[in-house]
């Protein structure tokens, strides 16, 4: 059916207010789709190509944090809009607090498939950015239950996740061949005490 699936980054821990930037983990499926490494984004794949308004027909839409270099020193680089298009291949791509105002009318489309349900308010918790799982289950809160699936999309996720080109099948043997070696010399390095 005409469809998009709608990917969220992790996001960042905070612990009494203040965000814990050294122990960010992205996503997997979602560093597997975009190579972003950056938390408070989100990804749309449409299974057709959609017209998205000023930017012609698209078959993915990403939004980023914008660049904020006096921040940076404290949470470290970004890549913003034009790095995401110039570093990971993106075309599509909107600061993440345009969100609210992104125009793409999802009802036009029979399913919007998601890996978990949305959330649909904050946790309580003052945030000091924008909450896009918040705002996406608003944007489509209108439109009915059956419109929305959560229960296929890991498992078309997994399969596609399966299948290994040959480059990363080298990759892979590399990276065992190099773990034996680590366990070997690990190994000649114990001794009994």
């Amino acid at each position: 059916p005409n469809s998009c699936a709608v990917f969220f980054s992790e996001e960042e821990e905070e612990k009494e207010g203040n965000i814990k930037r050294n122990s960010y983990h992205q996503d997997p499926n979602f560093y597997y789709l975009t190579g972003l490494k950056e938390s408070n984004a989100m990804l749309i794949l449409f299974k057709e190509a959609q017209e998205i308004p000023d930017e012609g027909k698209q078959q993915d839409v990403i939004f980023v944090k914008n660049l904020n270099p006096a921040q940076e020193v404290w949470t470290g680089h970004l890549l913003g809009k034009e790095g995401v298009k110039k570093t990971l291949g993106f075309s599509c791509v909107y600061i993440n607090t345009t969100l609210t105002n992104f125009s793409f009318n999802f009802s036009k489309l029979d399913k919007i498939y998601l890996l978990e349900p949305l959330k649909t308010c904050s946790n309580g918790v003052e945030k000091k950015e924008i909450n896009l799982s918040t705002v996406f289950s608003t944007k489509i809160s209108s439109y009915s239950n059956s419109k929305v699936e959560t229960e296929s999309l890991p498992g078309m996720l997994g399969t596609l996740r399966a299948i290994k080109q040959p480059e990363e099948i080298e990759l892979m043997r590399k990276a065992a061949v190099n773990g034996v070696a680590a366990h070997q010399e690990l190994m000649k390095a114990l001794v009994p005490g």
